[in-house]
């Protein structure tokens, strides 16, 4: 058809043109009358002719399947055309248009990329957030597994994963922002990990209580050394020996080297500053050994200049008692009393000195010869944790738990 018959069509004919062409795979015929018919609208200020959004969407979905769907590097190669496509729903995108699914491939094939996080974040900034589809997908590609989270919500994590780390001022706003939207997740770990960043960006930039609170929470929740690092992090400046403890638990209860090898060194450089050289060398030295067991680079900016006069062999038994030693001298424990003991069940109470009441078991017990010693009113010292509340019955949102519970004057070496 020649182009000027196209021009005597309306826009709900002309829309129905281009969504037969796509059918039929003729990408650059569509392409060339939807962009002539945007450009006439442009050009003669039609702008209040709200049939036009019509034409835009069928549009859209041309430039979605011709330069996007079957291109992994669009973001690259097509970004003419993947900017005009998200500048065309600037002032917001409506179910039909191909909005959502060009930010969902855009999202995917960034993550894969070679390029720098600067330049990731710029393709990211480039969408409006508030055209982006919120609802939880099927997996489509295997229905029996769990479902996804919703366009909204991956793009927004993976945003903020990358601004957390070059621009911390930036992310607090972006997650402030996006968050009134509250972003769906159907994966409950990447909401998990999602808020440790807020809370961690929070925590450094002084509002220490409230956020060390939430990441203890997401650390029992998440079960990962990385949230004992954001914690060691926001305190160091406040409490060394504490910040020292929670790098020591990121190895200790996390052996995922290949994730949290960092604190090691971190652990080095705040011994150091504590004035235990000896174990500050031993902490470096091990550092270099599991940075070397991975295939990590050990650059310039780990370098601690006295050490590397000599050289330390240090095995993992010897690596593993120090971090035994200090975990249990520096443990941040505090005082209470077994409020009851429910002997042929295993379990109990302690009220802590603010009268929270935290749950134990039996073997949450250190350095304790029998059970029997376990009696009501006795005083013991623990270390407190919080974990969110699941159970409807109880009309609280946390739950209060106690971990390595000794009885007071009757410590000894702990059973290592």
């Amino acid at each position: 058809m020649d182009m000027s018959e196209y021009d005597k069509l309306n826009n709900y004919e002309l829309s129905q043109v281009i969504k037969r062409l796509r059918t039929e795979n003729q990408l650059d015929e569509a392409e060339k009358i939807g962009k002539r018919r945007l450009e006439q609208y442009t050009h003669e200020s039609k702008n209040n002719d709200k049939s036009i959004n019509l034409v835009k969407n069928q549009y859209s979905w041309i430039l979605y399947y011709k330069y996007f769907k079957n291109n992994p590097n669009f973001h690259v190669k097509y970004y003419k055309q993947l900017k005009e496509l998200l500048e065309m729903y600037k002032d917001g995108a409506d179910k039909y248009s191909s909005y959502s699914r060009t930010v969902d491939l855009l999202v995917k094939n960034v993550k894969n990329s070679q390029i720098s996080s600067d330049q990731k974040i710029y393709y990211l900034s480039l969408v409006n957030p508030d055209n982006l589809d919120n609802e939880i997908r099927p997996n489509e590609k295997n229905p029996e597994k769990k479902p996804l989270d919703s366009i909204f919500a991956s793009y927004v994590s993976y945003t903020a994963k990358l601004l957390h780390v070059k621009d911390l001022d930036r992310f607090l706003s972006f997650y402030e922002k996006t968050e009134s939207k509250k972003p769906n997740f159907a994966n409950s770990q990447n909401k998990y990990w999602h808020m440790s960043k807020y809370y961690h960006a929070k925590a450094l930039r002084g509002d220490l209580d409230e956020a060390i609170t939430w990441l203890k929470i997401l650390r029992n929740q998440l079960k990962s050394g990385i949230i004992d690092q954001f914690i060691a992090e926001a305190l160091k400046k406040k409490d060394k020996k504490k910040a020292l403890w929670y790098y020591i638990k990121s190895v200790k209860t996390d052996e995922n080297y290949k994730k949290v090898n960092r604190s090691f060194w971190y652990t080095s450089n705040l011994l150091r500053e504590l004035g235990k050289v000896e174990d500050s060398k031993l902490f470096y030295f091990y550092f270099k050994k599991i940075r070397d067991k991975y295939g990590y680079k050990f650059t310039d900016n780990f370098v601690i200049q006295e050490f590397e006069k000599e050289v330390l062999n240090v095995s993992d038994k010897e690596a593993k008692k120090k971090i035994d030693k200090y975990f249990y001298e520096l443990m941040p424990k505090e005082e209470g009393t077994i409020k009851i003991y429910f002997k042929d069940r295993g379990f109990g109470f302690i009220t802590s000195k603010n009268n929270i009441e935290f749950y134990f078991k039996s073997n949450n017990f250190i350095n304790l010869k029998d059970t029997s010693e376990i009696i009501a009113h006795k005083k013991v010292s623990f270390l407190p944790e919080v974990k969110l509340n699941f159970d409807p019955k109880k009309n609280q949102e946390f739950s209060y738990f106690a971990e390595y519970v000794e009885l007071i004057n009757t410590k000894a070496e702990p059973n290592t």
